[in-house]
């Protein structure tokens, strides 16, 4: 805000109240507001003790001046912002997703190559109570 609108809080509010009506992007929403706070600037020059009800009843209703400033945008210009949105959302949408996905093939990955409790290795040995055919050294007697 500039110095003379600065120190006005009828100004402040009713661009607080014409913000909050204006349902566009960014963009064109700060173009909006900068036009306004200008106008505003050069009636509070001529008006310092502007009331609330003095910017209303030069300016407007606040959602009804919003609603022309935006029945008075090209429609191109419009739904180019609005596309160019989309697209930021989609992006940001599709990264996270992929993330996601990332993540979760690293959290397979990790679970099915790492020895964790449930893997049980053993090894089964097999004593046969007999003589070793090979070998003149008997294992164990068998008992008569």
């Amino acid at each position: 805000m500039t110095t003379v609108d600065r120190d006005n809080r009828a100004a402040k509010k009713y661009l607080q109240k014409v913000r909050r009506s204006l349902t566009c992007p960014r963009k064109l929403k700060k173009r909006m507001l900068d036009g306004l706070r200008s106008d505003i600037d050069a009636y509070l020059e001529e008006h310092p003790n502007a009331s609330l009800a003095d910017l209303t009843e030069r300016f407007g209703e606040p959602a009804a001046l919003s609603e022309s400033y935006l029945s008075a945008l090209d429609a191109g210009e419009l739904k180019s912002a609005v596309n160019v949105k989309k697209r930021v959302v989609l992006i940001v949408l599709s990264a996270c997703a992929a993330a996601v996905l990332i993540w979760l093939i690293a959290v397979c990955i990790l679970l099915y190559t790492a020895p964790g409790e449930e893997t049980v290795r053993f090894t089964e040995t097999v004593i046969d109570h007999g003589i070793v055919s090979d070998s003149s050294i008997p294992l164990a007697q068998e008992p008569n």
